[in-house]
């Protein structure tokens, strides 16, 4: 019974030895994988300049090119900070980063007027002939809606005001058809425009997207006096207040009034402010079919030793020329997933042009593919971080294609308190233990300093780490074989 109790004994200290050495080899290759995929750890000079008399408070401020700002915004979280700048001894300095906004601003936007149509659309088909008519670039028309298929001359017959077609109008937003119109942009008010003259009247203002369902949006008084007031000026009370965004407005009046015009009031979120950085995408000569040189779709490569932060990619097209492009970048896979392997990812995908005499409703030049929202304040949401990026299309030449890539710009403020020179250091292995030393939000005036050319840090193997690992591996490989020998010596007793 005994030697049952120490074979069995035997036999569980041989297995766990089995788990012991198991484990080791997984936590190994663990840290070699993570060796593999560790972020580029960089260190980049800060030239100081010297400071100037109205500036003595030591903040430096460094504004971060697109490269910087891909590497300090590597982590999702903001809390995990990656960076820090350090003095010749090494000392962390305290920092803070900034992001500049432009400040909301008021937009005008010409709205166009037109007569009321005698017929008012009933149906989709009806609202559909009737935007066909609005879409033939007039600023101000009177318009009919045939109850019939119509023909092309009907279509561009404009009908004479009069009747009391002045009490009635259609106010449109200068859009394409196929465009949609941004819900939650913040409108303030419409302006009407009129020949000057004295007036009196009430107004209601009605809202659609589809020229068929109207929704009442405000009501208001117009007043326009005839002889000025006591302090010289004439009073005019123009303008109707709204608070929500549609394609189409119907405006109706208790008189008649001639309509010269319509302006809308629209107020553009703070955004963030824009930098750029030149590139040059290089012909991929080695394109998997040789089909798509015969059928000009060309494709173009750009790679780079540092990602870089791209909220756009802008190119310079010639005139009267139509280019259609899709961007993909080799975006990494998530550190978790051990199994998955990068690929590219297509970004966006358009049709660019640049028209010397542009077609009726279409902008002049359109030469920027936006890769992300244009309205994100957010900086996670308004840039994308990769080392290459690919460009596939038809239209330009397959030479090398240059390129101005946009992003936000960001700047970093540090106390230069420590012993010069100092440096801006990214993803160190070795500072993960520095204590972070934030300055205020509010900073006194600071004196301008540059960053100078980035210095790759080659990465280290961690041999240390590496050693004690072989160590323990080595430490349960004897316990393991030294379990096998003991139930070998059991065996042989039994036996």
């Amino acid at each position: 019974m005994n030697k049952m109790n120490m074979a069995g004994s035997a036999f569980q200290s041989q297995s766990a030895a089995r788990k012991r050495i198991y484990i080791a080899c997984c936590l190994l290759a663990s840290s070699f994988v993570d060796a593999e995929t560790a972020p580029i750890h960089v260190r980049i000079p800060i030239q100081i300049v010297n400071a100037t008399p109205s500036s003595n408070s030591g903040i430096q401020k460094v504004d971060l090119p697109l490269n910087v700002i891909a590497l300090l915004n590597r982590h999702s979280n903001h809390d995990d900070r990656n960076y820090q700048v350090l003095d010749a001894n090494r000392h962390v300095m305290p920092i803070r980063i900034k992001t500049p906004m432009e400040p909301a601003q008021e937009e005008v936007v010409t709205l166009r007027a037109y007569h009321w149509p005698a017929q008012a659309p009933m149906t989709s088909n009806d609202a559909a002939r009737l935007e066909f008519q609005l879409s033939d670039g007039q600023t101000q028309a009177t318009v009919t809606l045939p109850s019939n298929s119509p023909s092309n001359a009907q279509l561009k017959q404009l009908e004479q005001a009069g009747h009391g077609k002045d009490q009635k109008w259609l106010l449109a937003m200068p859009v394409q058809a196929n465009q949609t119109i941004d819900k939650t942009s913040d409108v303030r008010k419409i302006t009407l425009l009129w020949p000057k003259s004295a007036l009196s009247m009430d107004a209601t203002l009605e809202g659609s997207d589809d020229l068929v369902s109207w929704s009442q949006v405000a009501t208001a008084s117009l007043l326009e006096t005839a002889e000025p007031a006591a302090d010289d000026r004439q009073l005019k009370q123009s303008s109707i207040q709204v608070s929500e965004q549609y394609r189409y407005w119907r405006l109706s009046l208790s008189a008649p009034l001639a309509l010269t015009g319509a302006n809308l009031t629209i107020v553009v979120p703070e955004k963030n402010v824009i930098q750029t950085q030149n590139v040059v995408f290089q012909p991929n000569n080695q394109q998997s079919s040789p089909q798509q040189t015969s059928a000009q779709i060309g494709e173009w490569l750009l790679d780079i030793p540092i990602p870089v932060a791209a909220s756009a990619v802008k190119f310079s097209i010639p005139e009267n020329q139509v280019w259609s492009l899709s961007l993909s970048a080799l975006l990494p896979v998530q550190k978790s997933d051990r199994h998955a392997v990068d690929k590219w990812q297509l970004l966006t995908q358009q049709s660019l042009h640049h028209w010397k005499n542009p077609p009726v409703g279409q902008e002049a030049v359109k030469d920027t593919l936006w890769l992300v929202d244009q309205s994100a304040t957010d900086l996670d949401q308004s840039l994308l971080k990769a080392v290459s990026w690919k460009l596939q299309g038809t239209g330009p030449r397959t030479a090398p294609l240059p390129a101005t890539i946009y992003g936000p710009t960001q700047a970093l403020y540090f106390l230069a308190q420590g012993q010069a020179p100092y440096h801006l250091e990214i993803n160190s292995p070795s500072d993960n233990n520095l204590l972070d030393s934030d300055l205020p939000v509010d900073l006194p005036e600071a004196q301008a300093a540059q960053l100078g050319a980035i210095q790759i840090i080659p990465q280290t193997i961690p041999w240390r780490r590496y050693g004690l690992w072989g160590v323990l591996v080595i430490i349960v490989t004897g316990l393991g074989f030294a379990a096998w020998r003991l139930i070998r010596g059991l065996d042989r007793q039994t036996d």
